[in-house]
């Protein structure tokens, strides 16, 4: 989206009818990430489409080690015809990671429980945290304690950071790395021994992802989770900002909508997603900076109604870092503020929720019966088409 040269020799790789498969790794990241602050990732089916115009022998290809039946859902609208569509299925889980849960009574304990973890459990060692705040804390807290040599990687950090950073975590230049989600995608170090979460993710996939980055030399590794009461009530917090309102779903598309720079072409309307909402109040993304949020949740709401058939996305371009959406409108609803629209964005903000908090209820639930139910159980349960493995935990 925002290399002009690639875009262009692709473009005329495609002309020349040089293109024959798009690739896609990693892919259910575009469900899990593209819907926020990666929204590239969902952008791909625009681009993609302009390609088939040109080319339409074209072949997807969409993998990853594991897939969600609703991540498969949505990547069957995104990038099919509902015709031609082939899945082969050969999920398992991991057999490396040994896990581990600690409860902390306090904020205190779990600091200090932390400190003792870094100490005596073996590195190279990855930490997990929520928040970019989090990780230059937890970064202050083990400097304080005597260990230094420890670097933080966040949606915060900048891309030239970012490729320093991976080459001397994988050159073993320093061997602690505090980060957040944004960290993983690409990190091919094989020798990561311990990864260690200090907040709970909102799903058992996106934890499941993370804990992945250790043991990818196939040898054992330790995955442990420190927390303490009230993380559990900061996770669900953190999964309730992630589903906006009905009132400010209606009101971004509102203010999108009517906005005298949304240009009209015909069916198509062109949506600068950089329009600031009628509403006033500050909606925030937990790992991006605060001057591209109202861009984020622009963003966020078209794919909302993307994946729920509502628009299609015909164009998307990227000048500058403003993205503008071409989209035709599929249902009437959309038209005009009323009851009617309110119903149906009601309708579609409560089955994106129910999603989230279900998938909040199975993290919620293994934290809560560790001692006596399999810690692996969640993933079983998340990837319907493995068969269960447990190398240890709580409960074995």
């Amino acid at each position: 989206m925002n290399n002009q040269i690639f875009d262009d020799v692709i473009k005329v790789a495609n002309r020349r009818h040089y293109m024959k498969n798009i690739v896609v790794d990693e892919a259910h990241l575009v469900v899990d990430w593209g819907a926020s602050f990666r929204v590239d990732y969902q952008c791909l089916e625009a681009w993609r489409k302009k390609l088939l115009l040109t080319n339409p022998t074209i072949r997807t290809i969409l993998l990853s080690a594991t897939f969600e039946n609703e991540c498969v859902d949505v990547l069957k609208k995104l990038f099919s015809d509902g015709e031609h569509w082939i899945e082969v299925r050969c999920d398992a889980l991991r057999h490396e990671p040994r896990y581990i849960l600690l409860k902390e009574k306090s904020y205190k304990d779990k600091d200090k429980k932390t400190i003792e973890i870094v100490r005596k459990l073996p590195h190279p060692m990855l930490i997990y945290v929520a928040r970019p705040d989090d990780a230059e804390r937890i970064k202050g807290l083990l400097a304080e304690n005597g260990i230094n040599n420890v670097y933080t990687y966040t949606g915060l950090t900048n891309s030239d950071q970012r490729e320093q950073l991976l080459k001397d975590w994988k050159a073993n230049r320093f061997e602690i790395m505090v980060a957040t989600s944004a960290f993983g995608v690409g990190v091919d170090k094989t020798d990561v021994r311990t990864v260690l979460h200090l907040y709970i993710p909102q799903n058992p996939n996106a934890y499941y992802q993370e804990l992945g980055r250790g043991g990818r030399d196939q040898l054992p590794c330790l995955s442990v989770m420190c927390i303490y009461p009230d993380d559990l009530q900061i996770a669900f917090q953190r999964i309730s900002k992630r589903v906006m309102t009905t009132d400010k779903i209606a009101g971004r598309w509102d203010s999108m909508h009517n906005n005298k720079s949304s240009i009209r072409d015909g069916a198509i309307i062109h949506i600068n997603t950089a329009i600031k909402p009628n509403y006033h109040t500050k909606d925030e993304w937990d790992d991006t900076p605060v001057s591209d949020a109202d861009m984020n949740w622009n963003i966020y709401v078209l794919l909302l109604f993307r994946r729920y058939g509502l628009i299609n996305i015909v164009d998307i371009t990227n000048d500058k870092g403003i993205y503008t959406f071409s989209i035709e409108i599929n249902s009437e609803l959309l038209l005009n503020r009323n009851d009617n629209q309110m119903k149906l964005l009601d309708q579609i903000r409560t089955d994106e929720w129910n999603y989230y908090n279900d998938a909040y209820l199975a993290m919620k639930h293994a934290v809560q019966r560790s001692k006596n139910d399999c810690w692996s159980e969640m993933f079983f349960d998340t990837y319907d088409k493995v068969y269960e493995f447990c190398a240890g935990c709580n409960a074995h």
